[in-house]
């Protein structure tokens, strides 16, 4: 992450770290690097934006600074993320640009570039265009006359997107009875329409944007109000969007919501029994469950390979309401993790593995001075328990993509993404309290006899896998 760019594109405080200056800027840094190669007729970027109350004055300010470098603006108005991507992609844009800071309250904004296929920008090239921005001079074109870009509306635009939708579920949805909570965002007016042409019976809350509201106690962020809705309505699902749709999240007819990774697995199963997936394939952030239990159940299998001990460490909570009771299915374990014989676990009540479990004796009995870490969450548990042991005198290898979180909100109401809490959590442990590395590389090192070093002694360091899980399904 640059000055200016962040995981998903420049966010802020519209109108005081966001300005219309900056945006001015980033339109002309932004068409300078990715236009650069660009040749033949005047190139088009597709600028989309959500229904926060800064959105028109950012757009206005973004689309200034394109066509101030000869490039036309084809305006979306109010769209889904998505959607921005995949009219660049396919319908002549050499760029696209959304406008939104996603599921953050409506005082923030963001804005987010395209390249011409429709993907985010790698690293290198916000960092390019972070570079043009902080020049002490401005040196990019500034052409006259008829070379001068323009802006268009091309609001109709949507609807060949709506239309592209529609085609890829050709059974239609006819007989669901469907809630959907739009949180006053990009998709209040295009999903609805959607899931009707399908045949679907449509319920919608939170459909009427102001400019304000968006996000504000409603959305994929507060499940609450949908969850009542769908179950004293009787409805067959709910479904919940964030600020620019480019997130979903649904409950099912009971109004109990459904993991992510379910959704996946429902959409790949579906794929494959219409015929339109020909191989069984997901693609997932390494942040998904089913890439850290993989990522488990393959450290596990080299673990147990080599003959090395390994360690569970189950929370079990006390409090009445906790999902992580003994009696809840919070404290299962995962496939993944279910102890064999022989295997010890040991119970925590608290973040850290070593308060109240007896572990720090077991792995002094058994002179084990190397801890290979995975589990839940980064930030709570899986970190507390990094830090007490490398306090501890131990060695620590935190394996991170066999670690996990999810979104947290501050005080503020603020939420941030999984993977930006995990990607700050583990830099925050690693040199001092850790070696980070990914599965791969421990266990590469392990079938090597590279993972550990000899002792003073010279013979092998003890060596376990201890497994920490804020939900209580621990290894």
């Amino acid at each position: 992450m640059g000055r200016y760019f962040g995981t998903d594109g420049v966010r802020g405080l519209a109108n005081d770290r966001l300005t219309p200056e900056l945006a001015f800027r980033l339109g002309r840094a932004g068409a300078a690097v990715l236009l650069k190669s660009h040749q033949g007729d005047r190139p088009v970027v597709m600028v989309g934006r959500d229904t926060r109350r800064s959105g028109p004055m950012l757009e206005s300010a973004l689309a200034a600074g394109l066509c101030s470098v000869g490039v036309d603006v084809w305006r979306l108005g109010v769209a889904p993320t998505p959607a921005v991507a995949w009219l660049t992609a396919h319908h002549g844009g050499a760029a696209g640009v959304m406008i939104s800071a996603s599921h953050n309250p409506s005082p923030d904004n963001g804005i987010k570039f395209f390249d011409g296929a429709g993907f985010k920008l790698p690293d290198e090239l916000a960092a390019d265009i972070e570079a043009l921005i902080d020049a002490p001079e401005d040196t990019l074109p500034r052409p006259t006359g008829d070379r001068l870009g323009t802006v268009i509306d091309r609001r109709d635009l949507v609807d060949a997107y709506l239309a592209h939708l529609q085609s890829l579920v050709p059974e239609g949805l006819g007989g669901l009875r469907i809630a959907m909570d739009a949180g006053h965002g990009a998709a209040y007016a295009l999903a609805p329409r959607l899931l009707r042409a399908l045949g679907a019976e449509v319920s919608v809350l939170h459909d009427a944007p102001d400019g304000d509201n968006i996000n504000r106690g409603c959305g994929s962020t507060h499940l609450e109000i949908l969850t009542r809705h769908v179950r004293e309505g009787g409805y067959d699902l709910g479904i919940a969007f964030d600020g620019d749709a480019d997130r979903l999240l649904a409950v099912d007819d009971q109004g109990r919501a459904v993991d992510g990774d379910h959704l996946m697995l429902i959409c790949l199963e579906h794929g494959l029994q219409t015929g339109r997936f020909a191989r069984p394939d997901v693609v997932a952030t390494v942040m998904s469950n089913l890439g850290f239990e993989e990522a488990i159940a393959r450290l596990r299998t080299a673990w147990e390979a080599a003959g090395l001990p390994v360690v569970h460490v189950q929370h079990c909570s006390v409090e009445p309401d906790s999902p992580l009771r003994p009696d809840r299915p919070g404290c299962a374990f995962k496939p993944c993790a279910v102890p064999k014989e022989g295997e010890p676990v040991f119970t925590k009540q608290v973040n850290s593995a070593f308060i109240g479990t007896g572990l720090e004796a077991w792995l002094r009995q058994e002179g084990i001075e190397t801890l290979v870490l995975v589990g839940i969450t980064s930030d709570h548990c899986v970190s507390t328990t990094t830090r007490m042991a490398a306090n501890l005198g131990f060695r620590v290898i935190l394996v991170e993509d066999a670690t996990t979180t999810f979104d947290r909100v501050d005080r503020h109401g603020r939420r941030f993404e999984a993977d930006l809490v995990h990607a700050v959590s583990l830099a925050s442990l690693n040199g001092e309290f850790a070696e980070v590395l990914p599965a791969s590389v421990v266990i590469r090192r392990l079938s090597a006899t590279e993972i550990l070093g000899p002792t003073s002694e010279g013979s092998p360091l003890g060596r376990a896998r201890s497994v920490d899980r804020d939900d209580g399904a621990a290894m």
